[in-house]
């Protein structure tokens, strides 16, 4: 089988799919995991400042 040929199997097309459902899914954890990231250091500056005044 040749890579033309392979390109139009189902399996090529699965494989396809699967990998860009696998980027978006990760790029989607990265961000979920920096906003709380975020939240969690703002909760916490903003306690040090408030026990701090």
């Amino acid at each position: 089988m040749t890579l033309s040929d392979f390109k139009h199997t189902d399996i090529f097309q699965i494989l396809k799919v699967s990998k860009e459902l696998i980027i978006s899914v990760t790029n989607f954890t990265i961000k979920i995991s920096l906003s709380i990231f975020k939240f969690f250091t703002w909760i916490v500056a903003s306690t040090y400042n408030y026990v701090m005044k």
